[in-house]
């Protein structure tokens, strides 16, 4: 019956008074009764068939039903007469000023002038005809009751009696109830009172039926609504059953004898909270408890009850029902507020290491109610995903199962492990959800670990980098079903999807292959700081005379079994405040050796390397200066190597950069080229050295002519506001060569040393001979660079044909009388200089791409990792 859920709709389209209209006007009357010596007769009027309209033709047939009802019988009061709309399809009615020697003759007359109203079929749809009836108990002053409320409870009462009677009675209302105690007194009931409670407690017979009545209602009417459908879809038989009971049994607890006010508000939260999660929005949960309120009126008004104690229930039962929706509908709200207000938090700062900002977006996550646990997954470089962390109640347990062979997730799609939902995520690029873990196939490799675990439904969402490609999976396990299917979920996984999009472009971010299992990166973590801490040096050597003058200390990690772990893997793990021990234990190394070396006659310099953060934290000066102090370093013997980032440009930053330049340290920009470089900060910070980006010198072999350019003007850079150069990553020869023409002095790479243990670098240096000449060229990439140098010298003329470096180069390959030499000649007789250079200088890269070195080079294999890029500028 919608019309009982929306009363005061219905008071207005019918324009009948209401029950505040009634209670001013029925005392009124009944004082004039007393004065005038007169009757009033009280009448509570109630539909027959009624109920079968809206089941057949909808709630909107019914209401249409009671609005032209009411208009007729307006129709046909008395002027003296009140008629008023008591809820449903329930009128009240008073017939006022009666005789008292003729008031039976008039009410006949009146009633059966009244009746005429449902003698006719009401047209409820277009073409669509229906009949209802009437009963009607009626109560008379002074006779029934000297009260207004004592008036309505013994109408309802006949009511209820005639309406009993409906297939064998004489007339369709009845004058008075027949053995009906009544009190005067109608002092609302207290619903947790012990006058309540014992009232509650031989209600059982009648819950039961009522609970009967609701599940069978609920599965017939609920769950066909298209808006109820999206949340039973993926129910079978059994389980629509369940839920249908499950909240006939809820319900039920109204009737509990032994619910208090705190218990039936805790159980009420707690199933509000489990509405929001599988898509139960506050408007059906209004329709449910006023289905359920339904079935108990009936159930009472056909029960064995006295008029009084249906009357006391029906209050009871009204006021712990409104609790508890009330209760519902506010759990409702703050579960969804609850989500979205994670999405509101504040990003990391630039720079934060992944591993801080990763505990920052999953804790919360974790949180969140009907939250079992949450990961973020990648692929290692075997296609296995990897639980990089997680959070959550159920998340060691899962861990645990998906670390072992059975059930690991893999990225190919032609495995059975590969077909599910982070796989999928991963592949397509969009969030994969599941409303039943247990009943979808995809997920059938590890339903029973899960289902075991209390999880029922599951979220894989996929984040992109700026190129679109994926980077990592988030994956939530929820303890309902359906929960991450309603449309509230799925624009809160959306956002939460550009959220930690966020995250990542603002951290410092490990690379794809650097992933662990989350056991290896802990016990990684833990030996890094428990005895595992050593550093390897690389010689940063003068490409004039080879000499070597400082070099760089490089964090390893050495595990027990004596594997050497490189920084490239481990620093990524690492939180700031991790970083900062990081960088102290180096620092006391590096200086320890320092120290070392000059006992023995050598010396040299050292380089450290000096996080973001590290050097956002207050007391990096301090440990600098204690660091020197503690092992009697001059400050100028160490060099700091900061990563090139824009958050250099913060006053933070350049306050504590400006502090140590003051104290002595020198200090050089690593990476130059990396991508973030700014003129303002090269020519205002106080660096001493610049290191080009050994990424950027790598590109030597791929696109030889623009690297070129780009390395010559960062070369020039360094020149015109007299920093030292340091470029990184050079692995051959040819490199090497190419390098010095371009003008630079200072450099590392494998092609000169590689990074070795601390008691290996005295054997190299005894050893170590600069095997590429200034003053000639001996590799295709060399004579390249020499070649473009000459054609790029502005105002300066071209060296003689003889005097070029690259006709003895020419010569020494047996090229001289080849088209290229001829090309070469051709630019330095100025004849159609442009052409024949172009021609000469792609000859040269094609030969630098496919031919043989001729001098031997220092590496073969080169391990990049070593020195991986991702070392984010920390202590490497």
């Amino acid at each position: 019956r919608q019309a009982i859920t929306h009363q005061a709709l219905h008071d207005a389209l019918t324009d009948l008074p209401n029950r505040r209209a009634l209670d001013d006007y029925l005392p009124k009357a009944l004082s004039r009764a007393q004065h005038l010596g007169s009757v009033v007769a009280v009448g509570i009027l109630d539909l027959d068939e009624f109920k079968p309209v809206n089941d057949t033709h909808g709630h909107e047939a019914g209401d249409k039903l009671l609005q032209e009802l009411a208009a007729r019988l307006g129709s046909r009061m008395r002027s003296t007469d009140l008629l008023t709309r008591f809820g449903g399809d329930e009128f009240v009615l008073v017939l006022d000023g009666l005789d008292e020697l003729r008031y039976l003759e008039q009410i006949d007359t009146s009633l059966a002038r009244l009746h005429q109203t449902v003698e006719s079929a009401f047209e409820v749809t277009p073409g669509v005809w229906v009949k209802v009836g009437m009963s009607m108990g009626l109560a008379l002053y002074p006779h029934s009751g000297a009260t207004g409320d004592a008036l309505l409870r013994q109408a309802d009462a006949a009511l209820y009696q005639i309406k009993s009677r409906k297939l064998d009675r004489a007339r369709w209302w009845q004058l008075g109830a027949e053995d009906v105690p009544f009190s005067e007194s109608n002092t609302p009931v207290d619903p947790f009172s012990a006058q309540a409670a014992a009232l509650l407690g031989v209600a059982d017979e009648l819950l039961r039926r009522v609970s009967e009545q609701f599940v069978g209602q609920f599965l017939a009417t609920f769950v066909l609504e298209p808006e109820m459908r999206a949340v039973v879809r993926h129910l079978d038989a059994a389980q629509m059953r369940d839920l249908a009971q499950r909240q006939a049994n809820h319900l039920g607890q109204i009737f509990d004898s032994r619910a208090s006010h705190d218990m039936m508000r805790v159980k009420a939260l707690r199933m509000g909270q489990v509405q929001a999660l599988v898509g139960v929005d506050p408007a059906r949960m209004t329709r449910v408890t006023a289905l359920w309120r339904q079935i108990l009126s009936e159930c009472l008004r056909t029960s064995s009850f006295m008029t009084r104690a249906r009357h006391e229930l029906s209050q009871v039962a009204e006021a712990r029902s409104l609790l508890d929706l009330q209760a519902q509908i506010q759990a409702h709200e703050h579960t969804v507020s609850a989500y979205f207000a994670v999405l509101d938090g504040p990003l990391p700062q630039s720079g934060t290491s992944w591993q801080d900002a990763l505990a920052d977006l999953l804790q919360p996550l974790a949180q969140l109610p009907g939250m079992q646990a949450c990961f973020l997954m990648r692929p290692d470089s075997k296609g296995r995903f990897q639980i990089e962390s997680g959070k959550g109640r159920c998340a060691q347990p899962v861990i645990d199962h998906l670390h072992a062979p059975a059930y690991q997730v893999l990225e190919d799609e032609d495995t059975p492990a590969g077909q599910g939902l982070v796989s999928q995520a991963w592949r397509q690029g969009t969030i994969q959800t599941t409303p039943n873990y247990g009943t979808d196939e995809r997920l059938r490799l590890w339903r029973d670990v899960m289902v075991s675990l209390g999880i029922q439904s599951t979220a894989a969402i996929p984040v992109a980098n700026a190129q679109g490609q994926p980077i990592f999976v988030l994956v939530f396990l929820g303890c309902h079903l359906n929960q991450f299917e309603t449309p509230w979920m799925s624009q809160f996984t959306r956002a939460l999807q550009n959220r930690a999009t966020q995250f990542w472009q603002t951290c410092r971010t490990p690379t794809l292959a650097t992933i662990l299992q989350h056991g290896v990166a802990q016990a990684y973590r833990k030996r890094l700081f428990a005895g595992g801490l050593r550093l390897d040096m690389q010689p940063v050597v003068d490409l004039h005379n080879g000499a070597c003058s400082r070099v760089e200390a490089l964090a390893r990690l050495h595990l027990e079994d004596g594997h050497i772990v490189p920084p490239g893997v481990f620093l990524p793990l690492l939180g700031d405040n991790e970083l900062d021990r990081l960088f102290q234990q180096v620092l006391d190394q590096a200086l320890r050796q320092v120290t070392a070396w000059q006992a023995q006659g050598h010396d040299w310099d050292v380089a450290v390397n000096l996080p973001p953060s590290t050097l956002r934290n207050p007391q990096c000066v301090s440990w600098v200066r204690d660091a020197l102090s503690q092992h009697g370093v001059a400050a100028q013997r160490l060099t700091l190597e900061l990563l090139e980032t824009e958050s250099l440009d913060s006053d933070l930053y350049a306050h504590t950069i400006n502090v140590l330049h003051h104290l002595g340290v020198k200090l050089a920009m690593d990476d130059l080229g990396s991508g973030y470089s700014s003129l303002k900060r090269l020519s205002e910070m106080p660096f001493d050295t610049i290191k080009i980006d050994q990424g950027l010198t790598l590109g030597l072999r791929k696109s030889p002519l623009t690297v070129i350019s780009l390395i010559r003007t960062l070369l020039e850079l360094g020149e015109n506001l007299d920093r030292q150069i340091v470029v990184e990553g050079l692995e051959d020869a040819g490199m090497i060569e190419a390098v010095i023409q371009l003008g630079a002095t200072h450099a590392q790479g494998f092609g000169l040393a590689r990074p070795m243990p601390v008691e290996q670098i005295l054997d190299w240096r005894r050893g170590f001979v600069l095997s590429v000449q200034t003053d000639a060229v001996h590799t295709f990439l060399g004579a390249l660079a020499c070649h473009w140098m000459h054609m790029n010298r502005k105002g300066l003329p071209l060296p003689s044909l003889d005097a070029c470096p690259v006709t003895r180069f020419l010569a020494e390959w047996g090229l001289q009388n080849s088209q290229a030499a001829l090309w070469h000649a051709q630019v330095h007789a100025g004849h159609d200089v442009q052409v024949s250079s172009q021609k000469f200088m792609n000859w040269l890269i094609e030969q630098a791409h496919n031919s043989g070195k001729r001098l031997a080079t220092s590496v073969h294999a080169p391990d990049r990792s070593a020195r991986s890029p991702s070392h984010q500028g920390a202590a490497a």
